[in-house]
Protein backbone atom coordinates (compact mmCIF):
# COMPACT_ATOMS: atom_id res chain seq x y z
CA UNK A 1 0.00 0.00 0.00
CA UNK A 2 1.24 3.45 -0.84
CA UNK A 3 0.98 6.13 1.80
CA UNK A 4 1.87 9.81 1.78
CA UNK A 5 2.12 10.76 5.42
CA UNK A 6 3.33 14.32 4.98
CA UNK A 7 1.05 15.40 7.82
CA UNK A 8 2.68 13.09 10.40
CA UNK A 9 5.41 14.58 12.52
CA UNK A 10 7.25 12.36 14.97
CA UNK A 11 6.89 13.52 18.55
CA UNK A 12 3.62 15.40 17.90
CA UNK A 13 0.36 13.95 19.20
CA UNK A 14 -2.34 13.48 16.55
CA UNK A 15 -5.03 15.71 18.11
CA UNK A 16 -2.75 18.45 19.41
CA UNK A 17 -2.85 21.96 17.95
CA UNK A 18 0.68 21.54 16.62
CA UNK A 19 -0.49 18.59 14.52
CA UNK A 20 -3.22 20.80 13.08
CA UNK A 21 -0.86 23.46 11.81
CA UNK A 22 1.72 21.04 10.42
CA UNK A 23 -0.11 20.41 7.09
CA UNK A 24 -0.39 24.17 6.52
CA UNK A 25 3.36 24.64 6.31
CA UNK A 26 4.85 25.05 2.84
CA UNK A 27 7.13 22.03 3.18
CA UNK A 28 4.13 19.79 3.90
CA UNK A 29 2.31 21.13 0.86
CA UNK A 30 5.36 20.56 -1.32
CA UNK A 31 5.67 17.00 -0.01
CA UNK A 32 1.99 16.31 -0.70
CA UNK A 33 2.31 17.65 -4.26
CA UNK A 34 5.41 15.54 -4.95
CA UNK A 35 3.67 12.48 -3.49
CA UNK A 36 0.65 13.06 -5.72
CA UNK A 37 2.89 13.38 -8.78
CA UNK A 38 4.65 10.10 -7.93
CA UNK A 39 1.32 8.30 -7.50
CA UNK A 40 -0.03 9.74 -10.75
CA UNK A 41 3.10 8.72 -12.67
CA UNK A 42 2.94 5.22 -11.17
CA UNK A 43 -0.69 4.77 -12.17
CA UNK A 44 0.06 6.13 -15.64
CA UNK A 45 2.81 3.52 -15.99
CA UNK A 46 0.36 0.80 -14.93
CA UNK A 47 -2.18 1.97 -17.49
CA UNK A 48 0.26 2.24 -20.40
CA UNK A 49 2.70 -0.65 -19.83
CA UNK A 50 1.11 -4.09 -20.24
CA UNK A 51 4.27 -5.87 -19.10
CA UNK A 52 4.19 -3.93 -15.82
CA UNK A 53 0.55 -4.95 -15.25
CA UNK A 54 1.45 -8.58 -15.99
CA UNK A 55 4.34 -8.46 -13.52
CA UNK A 56 2.11 -6.86 -10.87
CA UNK A 57 -0.58 -9.51 -11.42
CA UNK A 58 1.98 -12.30 -11.19
CA UNK A 59 3.39 -10.82 -7.96
CA UNK A 60 -0.12 -10.42 -6.50
CA UNK A 61 -1.00 -14.03 -7.31
CA UNK A 62 2.25 -15.20 -5.74
CA UNK A 63 1.69 -13.10 -2.60
CA UNK A 64 -1.93 -14.24 -2.15
CA UNK A 65 -1.75 -17.89 -3.22
CA UNK A 66 -2.18 -19.13 0.36
CA UNK A 67 -5.02 -16.73 1.22
CA UNK A 68 -8.46 -18.20 0.73
CA UNK A 69 -11.23 -15.73 -0.09
CA UNK A 70 -14.50 -15.95 1.81
CA UNK A 71 -17.52 -13.70 1.59
CA UNK A 72 -18.63 -11.92 4.75
CA UNK A 73 -22.28 -12.10 3.65
CA UNK A 74 -24.19 -15.36 3.52
CA UNK A 75 -24.94 -16.73 0.04
CA UNK A 76 -28.70 -16.00 -0.04
CA UNK A 77 -28.25 -12.40 1.09
CA UNK A 78 -30.01 -9.79 -1.04
CA UNK A 79 -29.78 -6.01 -0.71
CA UNK A 80 -32.85 -4.40 0.78
CA UNK A 81 -34.26 -1.75 -1.53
Amino acid sequence: MLRCDSYLVFGVQAHHWTAGITPTMSIAHKGAVIGAKVLAASFLDLLTLPELRAAAKKQFEQDTKEIKYFALLRAPSRPSI
